[in-house]
């Protein structure tokens, strides 16, 4: 049973751009192309494709960096807290809290 122009099986009619390469108006296709001998499938990635694979790769590289930093962190923390020597410094903590609340209030 065919509905539409789409194939149920997952192989496209090479004439509409799919399986075996890409179609020409008409429904011909390159020279080579109906044996397989046209080099076989191609992909182009844009520049900015190419940016955001690197900067996804940047990403990754900075969390788990950040993830390392905080592991460091908390470890050390329990261990204060563990052993009785953890201060709360509620002035910093005050202090910290406003600059970030007024930072988003100026936007």
């Amino acid at each position: 049973m065919k509905i539409g122009d789409r194939n149920t099986n997952g192989v496209q009619d090479p004439r509409l751009g799919g399986v075996g390469g890409t179609a020409e108006p008409g429904g011909t296709r390159p020279a080579g192309a109906a044996d397989g001998t046209d080099g076989g499938d191609s992909v182009q990635v844009s520049d900015a494709a190419r940016v955001l694979s690197r900067l996804a790769g940047h990403v990754a590289t900075v969390v788990d960096g950040v993830r390392q930093v905080r592991q460091d962190r908390v470890d050390a923390l329990r261990a204060q807290v563990e052993s009785g020597q953890y201060r709360i410094d509620t002035d910093a903590v005050a202090q910290a809290f406003l600059t970030d609340v007024v930072g988003q209030l100026a936007g």
